[in-house]
């Protein structure tokens, strides 16, 4: 999936989730900017690129960049580019709504957790392996960063982007915590 593609699948869910539930995020569009020295030469092409992928971006001087953001200080030679419907998201914010919500519909959280492998179980499904409990589930998500990898190798998918296993109930692991739904 290319950046493009995924960044307007993940706008449009953040829209979604937006109106869903009161999510800290601002609407309020992004502006880009680069000088000689980083890339000045090539965001025209990117703009380009952005549009015919379907984001309403443009390219502004330094009067309509000096409109949307008073008191901005440019180098000479900077090019700019805007792109109106863009947003702004409060993470730590939208992580603790998230986890209310989570908590309010019954989630089971269990938080710090450190996950140390997964392992497939015979008959399907597998057992996740935690400095505490260990939790046992039919389905894994495993989001966890640059981590991802390595946590997936210890249950023999580390060479798979995606495995569906047999589910009843989801196990989320990420990190530092795990969550299942009941």
């Amino acid at each position: 999936m290319s950046y493009h593609v995924l960044r307007a699948l993940a706008l449009g869910e953040h829209r979604r989730l937006a109106a869903e539930l009161p999510m800290p995020v601002r609407w309020n569009g992004s502006l880009e900017w680069r000088d000689a020295a980083h890339g000045a030469d090539t965001l025209a092409t990117e703009v380009l690129h952005m549009r015919e992928r379907g984001t309403e971006m443009h390219l502004l001087d330094a009067a309509g960049a000096l409109a949307i953001q008073p008191g901005l200080q440019l180098a000479e030679g900077s090019e700019l580019a805007w792109a109106a419907h863009d947003g702004a998201l409060e993470g730590p914010a939208a992580t603790k709504l998230l986890l209310e919500r989570a908590r309010a519909l019954g989630v089971n959280l269990r938080m710090p957790v450190q996950v140390r492998a997964i392992e497939a179980r015979r008959g399907g499904g597998v057992r996740i392996v935690t400095d505490g409990e260990p939790v046992i589930a039919d389905r894994v998500i495993i989001a966890a960063g640059t981590g991802a990898t390595a946590l997936a190798g210890t249950a023999g998918f580390a060479d798979r982007k995606s495995t569906r296993l047999n589910s009843s109930h989801t196990v989320i692991s990420y990190a530092v915590f795990c969550l299942k739904k009941k």
